[in-house]
């Protein structure tokens, strides 16, 4: 446990000078009225800033353009490695398709993609009871 130095010539002095309690009150008094000062000023200040309809409408667009700006910052982020991903996707699902579905279903004789096709080998391997009805 520490103990706190009580000597009245050490804990008391301001730079190099002693101080007198007297002195130590007015000091703790002038922060308190300091302290009070600014809390009720900064109180007033709020009132003022947050009430009227111009800093109101001030404030809202502020926001907005904050916003705004946030979401360039953020799309410019994501978009160069989003953009090559979805092309790339939407160019497979195009060689994919473009031929058109060329299998048909031997049970309901519907047209599929190859892609949407499981061979009847592979479902026979899978599942041994799927023999009994294939």
């Amino acid at each position: 446990m520490l103990k706190k130095n009580i000597n009245p010539s050490i804990s008391n002095r301001i730079g190099n000078e002693p101080v007198s309690p007297e002195q130590l009150i007015q000091i703790s008094q002038s922060k308190q009225m300091k302290t009070q000062y600014m809390r009720q000023y900064m109180k007033r200040k709020r009132v003022n800033t947050t009430q009227s309809p111009e800093s109101k409408e001030k404030k809202r667009q502020y926001m907005k353009e904050y916003r705004k700006r946030k979401r360039e910052v953020y799309r410019k982020k994501k978009s160069p490695e989003v953009e090559p991903l979805l092309q790339s996707l939407i160019s497979k699902f195009h060689d994919i398709v473009s031929q058109g579905p060329l299998y048909i279903c031997t049970c309901c004789d519907q047209l599929w993609y190859k892609h949407s096709v499981i061979p009847a080998a592979s479902l026979k391997e899978s599942n041994p009871d799927a023999q009994k009805r294939l």
